[in-house]
């Protein structure tokens, strides 16, 4: 914190007035990180199937917090050890990521199970990106992982338009 603060040219105290501990510092930056993504986002290529585009998305996001790995990792921690304190920041960062992924997905009204497949979408997501931030996982690997868990969850969202047949055969359905 005080070397934030340095940086910053602001007085300690004043960095804890608003930010009370490293954690709520690092879930601000992951929240001001995911705002400035969002800015970014360009609309998907014609004829891309939206759970392509969704992974492609979150590849760039990889991208983008992997280039910095001690960031991320900080970033990473701060949001898994939400607290009561953090947790507002914890929820905000998934709700705006869900966000993210529902509009590239084209879906204005998300179901209960739209929800669910993105919130799981989201979990491996975190997961392949700590699996990287460990050294475990290369960057290759991480796009590959993270394109294919965009098309085994988000394939088959419950408002995808089915034909009859498949609406038939559908388990769950």
């Amino acid at each position: 914190m005080h070397e934030v603060a340095k940086a910053a040219g602001v007085a300690i105290g004043t960095l804890y007035r608003y930010f009370p501990s490293k954690v709520h510092l690092f879930a601000a930056v992951m929240c001001a990180q995911i705002e400035r993504f969002r800015e970014s986002i360009r609309p998907p290529e014609p004829g891309i199937a939206p759970e392509d585009a969704v992974g492609e998305l979150m590849v760039q996001a990889s991208r983008e917090l992997l280039s910095r790995p001690v960031l991320a990792t900080s970033m990473l921690q701060s949001c898994n050890a939400a607290s009561a304190a953090t947790t507002a920041d914890a929820i905000r960062i998934d709700t705006m990521f869900r966000e993210i992924v529902l509009e590239t997905l084209g879906i204005d009204t998300p179901t209960a199970q739209d929800v669910t497949l993105v919130r799981l979408l989201l979990q491996c997501w975190y997961g392949v990106l700590q699996s990287s931030l460990n050294g475990r996982s290369s960057m290759a690997d991480v796009e590959s992982d993270i394109r294919l868990a965009s098309r085994l969850l988000l394939a088959p969202r419950s408002n995808a338009p089915r034909s009859e047949t498949s609406r038939a055969e559908a388990p769950g359905d």
